[in-house]
């Protein structure tokens, strides 16, 4: 009997660093996979499910113009059981600019849904 993956949602924003939010999805893409496929030549079943979410589900450029194709936007993922926050390249001492408000409302929701709220190096 397999158990329902954990759902993981990693918030991607223009101010995202495409090395973060590229190695976080594969690091939680490939938990029950990656090891017993190559030791023992037999995946499990995936221990979560990852999506790459964005305010607009649309494609955008992060930081270092790297392209970034959400899966889909902060409106349609109502729950998840982890947000994660991606690193951010911008100043320590300055608030990310042009934030989108729907990001910070999603998190929020999200929190009071009971989800953990996690970010990654300067995404906290």
């Amino acid at each position: 009997m397999s158990k329902k993956p954990i759902t993981v949602s990693i918030l991607a924003t223009p101010h995202t660093t495409a090395s973060n939010l590229y190695g976080l999805f594969d690091l939680f893409n490939s938990v029950g996979f990656g090891w017993e496929n190559i030791v023992f030549d037999r995946p499990a079943d995936p221990k979560f499910e990852v999506r790459i979410v964005a305010a607009e589900g649309k494609p955008f450029l992060c930081a270092g113009n790297v392209p970034v194709s959400p899966h889909c936007s902060v409106e349609d993922v109502p729950e998840t059981d982890i947000a994660l926050v991606a690193s951010m390249n911008v100043p320590t001492i300055t608030p990310p600019k042009n934030h989108d408000e729907r990001e910070l409302i999603w998190l929020k929701q999200q929190h009071s849904r009971g989800a953990i709220i996690a970010a990654a190096c300067t995404g906290a």
